[in-house]
């Protein structure tokens, strides 16, 4: 039966539940707060990144050859003797072969500023490369670092000149 002006029994919340509650929701906010600054702040500077490792670098060579080289893959190495390597691909972009050539190659940190000290220069005659083909070499490296001075792998670039063809 039901009587003008009673009022039902309500349960309340339990106090541990409300407090769970308000944690989750301020917690939650406070985590979008973060997300949406650090974004905002964080595009504009992956852009710039992003824009600085992806244009070209000027080759020093003037050699008509040169646009089409590339070397990548440079692992510093110690061999048996505790003699410093370098092992690197030599690419060959061209649609014809390329042979009868040297190259000067010059390793510098990623991160060094123009007319930084260089890790080393290297020179080496890939002989023979066809059309679109690489070549795997290894040479001799001479530099004053020691080998657990030397950056890795990832923070080493290269720049390549043609110092002479047949």
């Amino acid at each position: 039966m039901y009587v003008i002006g009673e009022q039902k029994g309500r349960r309340s919340m339990p106090a541990w539940l409300a407090a769970v509650i308000t944690l989750a929701v301020v917690g939650g906010g406070l985590f979008l707060l973060y997300r949406y600054v650090s974004s905002s702040s964080g595009s504009a500077g992956t852009a710039a990144k992003s824009a600085a490792l992806e244009a070209p670098q000027p080759q020093a060579s003037t050699h008509p050859f040169a646009k089409y080289l590339e070397v990548t893959g440079v692992r510093l190495l110690e061999g048996k003797d505790k003699k410093l390597m370098v092992r690197f691909v030599v690419v060959n972009h061209a649609p014809a072969q390329l042979a009868g050539f040297r190259l000067r190659i010059t390793m510098q940190a990623a991160n060094a500023a123009p007319g930084d000290a260089v890790i080393a220069v290297v020179e080496a005659a890939p002989g023979s490369i066809p059309a679109y083909g690489v070549k795997d070499m290894e040479a001799p490296l001479v530099t004053p670092l020691r080998v657990y001075e030397l950056p890795d792998w990832q923070f080493i670039r290269t720049h390549v000149e043609i110092i002479d063809s047949k």
